[in-house]
């Protein structure tokens, strides 16, 4: 007879973390919250919040990893492994409602490799 084991095994390969009793999807992520954490306590970053839920149109939402204050400014960031197609859906919507409105004021994406970089909205095509 063959046991299963006990844990389901994660699509993508990653292992779940609590940190400060915050569930983080990957070990890369919790990470990303304790370099985060370090900003906050010395006083780079303000308010951060983990998995703040917005909600885009037609019942879809979206929940990046952090929200905090920097310089005034409200930063959106997203720890990613792996980039979905989902993903890319939701975050195209995102950045059209918040972005391009000025209620956030930068998107960034954060990878596993220790890169981290902003995505901006498209430009607007010349007529």
């Amino acid at each position: 007879m063959i046991k299963k084991p006990l844990v389901k095994k994660s699509k993508y390969g990653n292992r779940k973390v609590v940190i400060d009793g915050i569930t983080f999807d990957s070990i890369g992520e919790g990470n990303r919250y304790s370099e985060l954490r370090i900003l906050e306590k010395k006083g780079d970053i303000q308010n951060l919040t983990c998995h703040m839920k917005f909600n885009l149109e037609a019942g879809i939402t979206f929940k990046p990893d952090f929200v905090y204050d920097q310089n005034n400014k409200t930063i959106v960031e997203d720890y990613k492994g792996f980039v979905t197609e989902s993903y890319k859906l939701r975050r195209k919507l995102f950045i059209h409602k918040f972005i391009v409105n000025g209620s956030i004021h930068k998107y960034l994406e954060s990878y596993k490799n220790g890169v981290t970089k902003e995505i901006k909205p498209p430009k607007a095509k010349k007529q």
